[in-house]
């Protein structure tokens, strides 16, 4: 029995009715029940699609096993951690991924097992597309000439003019660099537009 239920069941023992005397009683007497447990903090939201809308990528068991066990138990222990530390109840779980340095390992890893698998649910979808597609010369997704067609939203030229003198034949170094300088916001708005549009 929790502490704080046990110190409750004791003070309703002493109560007593008025005009009532205090005697012990000899007739048994059911035991009051243990209070109900307290509603999770954290719950496992339905996914945003059926378990087989991600087929043939991603099977159905596959997802319901991740899903309903896999992540539900971070969800559980996330709970059961909680619990255990009163200053932390009522914080939303973006609060303690934020904090994680300053909590337990326990809750660390399921609250960020909760968030990242949350975040991964809703990163796919049914309907989503993205190619990856490499073009020849000045070619691009828009010609009529592409292998692949589709609207780009993010490019890079990897012609040794683009990068030979800094890094000469390192390919690769060029590559991880470019990352550091992507302007995400007009990604972001290409996309937007690409998917608006369709």
């Amino acid at each position: 029995m929790r502490p704080h239920a046990l110190a409750l069941l004791l003070a309703a023992s002493t109560i007593a009715l008025p005009g009532a005397a205090l005697a012990q009683s000899t007739t048994a007497t059911t035991p009051a029940p243990a209070p109900a447990p307290a509603p999770a903090a954290f719950t496992l939201a339905p996914l945003p699609y059926a378990y087989e809308a991600l087929e043939p990528v991603i099977d159905a068991e596959t997802m319901r096993i991740h899903h309903s066990k896999h992540h539900q138990t971070y969800v559980d222990n996330l709970n059961k951690a909680v619990a255990e530390n009163a200053a932390l109840a009522g914080m939303k779980l973006e609060d303690l991924v934020a904090n994680a340095g300053t909590l337990s390992p326990a809750i660390r890893n399921n609250a960020g097992g909760h968030w990242n698998h949350t975040f991964f649910w809703q990163t796919m979808a049914p309907d989503g597309k993205l190619k990856v597609t490499s073009t020849p010369n000045q070619d691009n997704p828009l010609m009529d000439v592409a292998e692949t067609k589709g609207t780009p939203v993010l490019g890079n030229d990897v012609w040794e003019h683009a990068y030979y003198l800094k890094h000469q034949n390192r390919r690769a170094d060029y590559l991880d660099g470019w990352w550091q300088v992507v302007d995400w916001g007009k990604v972001s708005e290409r996309y937007a537009a690409a998917t608006a549009a369709r």
